[in-house]
């Protein structure tokens, strides 16, 4: 038996490494498959972006409960599920009422 034939730890953990790394690119490419052959099929929608959440989080929630919650996955999350009292106008220090019917700041 040669040297050669011996794979080292460091040789091992830089396969897997870049193994991994071309699977996870992979993974994010985000191909649907579809290879554009097939006629649409019913009636068409039109889709509203504006109400569709599209975003990613890295973690897991820690807690579904608004009280206990102290990382930002939770938090998106809880904003998605539960609805406020009040909430900011998109892009504006303007407070609009949500559940609140009224409010009166003191």
């Amino acid at each position: 038996m040669t040297d050669t034939d011996n794979l080292s730890r460091r040789r091992f953990l830089q396969g897997t490494g870049a193994a991994a790394t071309a699977a996870a690119l992979a993974g994010c490419s985000g191909g649907d498959g579809d290879d554009g052959d097939e006629e649409p099929t019913g009636t068409t929608t039109e889709r509203n972006d504006e109400d569709r959440y599209r975003g990613r989080q890295i973690g897991t929630a820690d807690s579904l409960d608004p009280v206990y919650a102290t990382d930002t996955t939770s938090g998106t999350h809880i904003q998605e599920i539960f609805d406020g009292l009040t909430n900011y106008e998109n892009g504006t220090v303007n407070v609009e009422t949500l559940l609140a019917e009224d409010y009166t700041v003191s």
